[in-house]
């Protein structure tokens, strides 16, 4: 069994796609989840599956349309992507003030062309660096002031992204750190 964190996209913003988290525990065991663990409120779960990370996303995402009524995208990595998306930060490496980073997690690597058009794009004092299957973001005005929003991510890179702070994503790559090293 790997361990896998899930990510889930745009839930419990306002009154709009509310997932209590003792569902999409219950959900997620009912997947065949093991050690399911709920990090906030926010959608992000870490747990243990025989599925890969890819049929995992799918399962996710149907259970929740199909039981919950609540039709968002899940995003899954695991543990080993997860401690690799931590390292690869090029704003944590330079000190910047880790308050004010992000990380979007992208479904798929955005083509050549758009990441370069992004990359091009001026966004004051905000920055974005792309690896892999990740947008890094520094805002030293904050996130919400920021251009770099969720949607002018996925607009300019045509996937679908959700965003986490850094906080969050340090935490869930410290759950679902493997005790035996099954990455």
């Amino acid at each position: 069994m790997a361990t896998h964190v899930v990510l889930l996209r745009g839930v419990n913003l306002g009154s709009r796609n509310r997932v209590r988290m003792a569902d999409l525990r219950t959900l997620l065991e009912g997947l065949g989840g093991e050690d399911v663990r709920t990090h906030l409120v926010s959608g992000n779960a870490v747990l243990r599956s025989r599925r890969s990370a890819k049929a995992l996303e799918k399962a996710v995402e149907a259970a929740l349309r199909d039981d919950i009524g609540v039709p968002v995208r899940a995003l899954v990595r695991t543990s080993a992507e997860m401690a690799k998306a931590v390292r690869s930060n090029p704003f944590a490496r330079r000190g910047a003030d880790t308050r004010n980073l992000h990380v979007t997690f992208l479904d798929a690597a955005p083509g050549r062309g758009r990441a370069r058009e992004l990359m091009a794009r001026d966004f004051g004092g905000d920055r974005v660096a792309l690896v892999g299957r990740e947008a890094y973001l520094s805002t030293p005005d904050g996130y919400g002031r920021s251009r770099l929003g969720n949607v002018d991510i996925e607009k300019a890179l045509g996937v679908t992204g959700t965003t986490r702070n850094w906080n969050t994503v340090t935490a869930l790559a410290r759950l679902a750190k493997p005790a035996g090293g099954d990455g």
